[in-house]
């Protein structure tokens, strides 16, 4: 254990007291924010140039909203804002009133493309948002076969933080998401299609980048230097080596997932148009597991190709294609459909990709996705320093003789 602290402070010192280590550990996470928030901006802008113009939005509410209004709130600012002089698409609504009773008549009307947009409170919303109530929520359903009925949720979803504090959008009293689109066979909209298809790409790239800059020096640097050959000659075992060595890169990855995704998740909001997004707390602690747990297995990749090579030149040529790979399986859960099967979950890289697809078409098997992820990560994790330790073991492999 004494041999295993030595090692780990070595390296946490090189680590935390190399300028060049720091901005590796954290531009992931500020390219994530910075990136992702102008995206939002730019996805919000095309949004809005792709509003339809001279159409009657038809709108269907239930009234147990509360408060004194004719409308809720939501629907007042949403009518401000397309009578407003400085809108020139000329778009009209015409709003419905009914009770919570006829809910599914009229979710069939929906479908039937009868009306736009079904509007579901939670009892007593207008009154009860300015509480501390756990339940204030809101459902929102559309029609994915209308681009009508799509750009129009987009716009009401957008005008939900305008108009009220303290409120989920699509999650049930027991804090599962509620699938919005009344026809799931139908593809999502093109701007959540576009950010379900380029957020794990870009997330996944990034966080690999982490890898790459300082995971191929960790052992093959210590060949470069002679170092390697001292230190097996020394009374600490190859294992005590290997363990202190992974502890370090461990707790490097962790520092930079948290902050990759604290990137993410304060960037998310602009890019869904200032939507709340409806996370609990839950699922936001297994999307952290996941993308920690994902570069966790990236580093045990990354030391076992460093221990395989015997030069950084020749570890990073090994890791550098990787990129390549990795982004291609980011884009395989895409390609299933909106809804990732969950057997995803089980394929390193795609299931990030696939949990991220979750997360944000607000699939009914995102909580299972997530859990699942971040099991066989750590699965695979374990693997990777298993087959590292055996490296180790093995000196004609390690020195390359």
């Amino acid at each position: 254990m004494k041999n295993i602290l030595i090692i780990l402070k070595k390296e946490l010192k090189r680590f935390f007291t190399d300028r060049r280590m720091l901005l590796a550990m954290f531009l992931p996470g500020i390219l994530i924010f910075i990136i992702y928030r102008a995206m939002g901006s730019l996805m919000g802008n095309v949004a809005s140039s792709t509003e339809p113009e001279n159409v009657t939005f038809r709108i269907a509410y239930t009234n147990n909203y509360g408060g004194s209004e004719n409308k809720p709130k939501l629907l007042s600012y949403f009518n401000d804002y397309i009578e407003s002089p400085a809108n020139t698409n000329k778009n009209k609504a015409d709003y419905t009133p009914i009770s919570k009773d006829k809910v599914e008549e009229y979710t069939t009307q929906l479908k039937e493309g009868k009306i736009d947009l079904l509007i579901v409170y939670s009892d007593n919303f207008d009154t009860q948002v300015t509480t501390t109530n756990p339940n204030n929520n809101i459902d929102l359903f559309y029609n994915g076969k209308s681009s009508t009925s799509e750009n129009l949720y987009s716009l009401i979803n957008s005008f939900v933080g305008t108009a009220y504090n303290n409120y989920k959008v699509n999650i049930d009293a027991e804090g599962k998401p509620v699938v919005a689109n009344v026809d799931p066979e139908q593809s999502s909209s093109m701007l959540q299609t576009i950010m379900a298809f380029v957020l794990p790409m870009v997330t996944v790239s990034l966080l690999y980048s982490t890898v790459i800059s300082f995971c191929p020096e960790s052992i093959s640097g210590e060949k470069e230097r002679g170092t390697l050959a001292s230190i097996l000659m020394t009374p600490i075992k190859k294992s005590e080596f290997v363990i202190g060595k992974i502890i370090a890169l461990s707790i490097v990855a962790v520092a930079s997932g948290v902050a990759s995704f604290l990137g993410l998740i304060f960037s998310l909001p602009t890019m869904m148009g200032g939507a709340n997004l409806g996370l609990t707390f839950g699922s936001t602690i297994l999307l952290l597991l996941i993308m920690v747990t994902m570069l966790l297995f990236f580093v045990g990749l990354g030391v076992l190709v460093s221990a395989i090579a015997n030069s950084v030149k020749e570890a990073g040529s090994y890791l550098g294609p990787l990129t390549l790979i990795f982004m291609v399986g980011s884009m395989v859960p895409m390609l299933l459909g909106s809804t990732p099967p969950i057997w995803l979950a089980f394929i390193p890289v795609a299931n990030l990709s696939a949990s991220i697809t979750a997360l944000l078409n607000t699939t009914s098997n995102m909580t299972l996705m997530l859990a699942l992820t971040a099991i066989s990560n750590i699965v695979y994790t374990g693997l990777l320093v298993f087959a590292v330790t055996k490296v180790f073991n093995n000196e004609k492999v390690l020195l390359g003789h």
